[in-house]
């Protein structure tokens, strides 16, 4: 499930994308993928759903800090169950386009996509 939620530039997900995200893992949804804020959210398991509220700006038109931090969620199912996941940290480049992260970046974009907010 995809859904466009979020306050913008909020690092942290909203008492609003909490229920929903935990409504929608109640009612069976496995992914629950979102975007809108415009900066990383974190990316948790939740009641037996992968929820990822937030993965930022792939591509868009030159950013820098948070705004910049990006990434790439690869879902592993089988069957109807997820199976676990892996992010890939990236950053937007002086075009907009998403480039892998450095190191240095790569910390920072896990440290912004772990579960810190709860």
């Amino acid at each position: 499930m995809f859904l466009h939620w979020g306050a913008e530039r909020a690092p942290c997900p909203n008492a609003d994308q909490l229920a929903i995200g935990d409504a929608l893992a109640e009612a069976g949804a496995k992914a629950v993928i979102g975007a809108h804020p415009h900066v990383l959210q974190p990316i948790v398991e939740r009641g037996g759903a992968l929820i990822a509220y937030s993965l930022g700006n792939f591509v868009w038109h030159p950013r820098s800090g948070p705004q910049a931090d990006t990434g790439v969620l690869e879902v592993r199912f089988i069957d109807d169950e997820v199976d676990g996941f892996s992010f890939y940290p990236h950053v937007l480049d002086a075009n907009g386009d998403p480039a892998p992260a450095s190191a240095e970046a790569a910390d920072r974009i896990d440290a912004a996509v772990s579960d810190r907010c709860e």
